[in-house]
């Protein structure tokens, strides 16, 4: 087994950034290098171009005013851009797209042009990056054939769309962690797959850590394991190898709500060559009896179904999704302002 970690770096650049959450990533960001360095990880920073720049002329992004004096430090990042490039295990610099736009919807000139943008914005510091990760892993026939033809070779997707990045070589990925992430789960995964011909790539983004204790607790058993450790331009494939694991996890800390759709994080894992029902909880068996549950993923294409309390896991399938409640109407509202509570309280923590 080979590691690789890549962590997609926006800052305040993109559509509904929070200012609060673009500032503490700033501030997270040099913990996390201190702690690539100590356990000799040399990662894969995905970083959308605007970072690059000192200054521009306003009208840069499509999401974003450039010219707020008080987001100056959350759309600008050549300090956080030196302090990477000089880190002591020579990490990987990738495109993250120059404005953080959606490479699946866009016109093509508008994608072109920010692919255009971002290589530019890589000029400044000398990097000639050969690793393009779509926002929100979203892309087509058409926004890859355009990335390639700037000379990227390499791009990231989960295993089972692998297939589909052509003419780019696919670097498939495990799965995403954050601070709410089962770390025990992601440790038996490393103990299930360390001895076989496989890469255990794991993507995450900078600003969803405050407590580094779970992801340092990961680097130090790839340490410990004595596992070798790549970066994404370094390219590979793989399968999945068929284990005797099965798991399944709801969260009930890591919650969304968006148009009236309240949402639960769920981790799940299949590696036998079999498809498995595996029951949920108490609490999500009693929301199945008041409706059926939908879910929904951006980086995995098989379907987790629900059945009679159950949920279906495809065989070989690794990752996790939003398993979706529609909250009734008369309940709408109080739901609402639960959620807003939720987020500001969330947003205090980083404050």
């Amino acid at each position: 087994m080979k590691f690789t970690l890549s962590l997609d770096t926006e800052l305040g650049v993109g559509p509904n950034k929070r200012l609060v959450y673009a500032l503490h990533e700033r501030e997270i960001i040099p913990k996390l290098i201190d702690l690539f360095d100590t356990y000799e990880t040399p990662v894969t920073w995905s970083i959308v171009g605007h970072l690059f720049l000192s200054n521009c002329d306003g009208c840069d992004l499509p999401f974003n005013d450039c010219t707020d004096p008080k987001w100056k430090n959350a759309l600008y990042g050549p300090d956080l851009i030196e302090m990477i490039l000089s880190s002591s295990t020579k990490p990987e610099i990738a495109s993250h797209s120059f404005a953080h736009i959606n490479y699946a919807n866009e016109p093509l000139n508008v994608i072109e042009k920010d692919v255009r943008a971002a290589l530019i914005a890589m000029k400044n510091f000398n990097i000639d990056s050969k690793t393009f990760i779509f926002p929100w892993n979203a892309f087509n026939t058409k926004s890859l054939e355009i990335v390639k033809g700037y000379g990227f070779n390499f791009t990231r997707t989960s295993f089972d769309f692998k297939d589909y990045t052509y003419p780019l070589t696919s670097v498939p990925s495990l799965i995403e962690i954050d601070e709410s992430t089962p770390i025990n789960y992601v440790l038996k995964l490393v103990d299930l797959l360390k001895n076989d011909d496989v890469v255990f790539h794991v993507w995450t983004h900078p600003v969803r850590w405050k407590n580094l204790h779970k992801l340092e607790k990961l680097l130090f058993k790839i340490k410990r394991e004595e596992i070798p450790i790549i970066r994404m331009r370094d390219g590979y494939n793989f399968d999945l190898i068929s284990k005797k694991f099965i798991y399944a996890h709801l969260s009930r800390t890591r919650v969304t709500y968006s148009q009236i759709k309240l949402g639960f994080r769920i981790y799940y894992s299949n590696c036998t060559s079999e498809n498995v029902m595996v029951k949920m909880d108490l609490f999500h068996r009693l929301l199945c009896k008041m409706q059926k549950p939908t879910f929904h993923s951006l980086y995995h294409k098989e379907e987790i179904k629900v059945m009679d309390g159950k949920l279906f896991l495809p065989k070989k399938s690794i990752g996790q999704g939003l398993m979706c409640y529609t909250v009734p109407k008369v309940l709408n509202s109080s739901i609402r302002t639960l959620y807003k509570i939720f987020i500001n309280l969330r947003d205090k923590v980083f404050s």
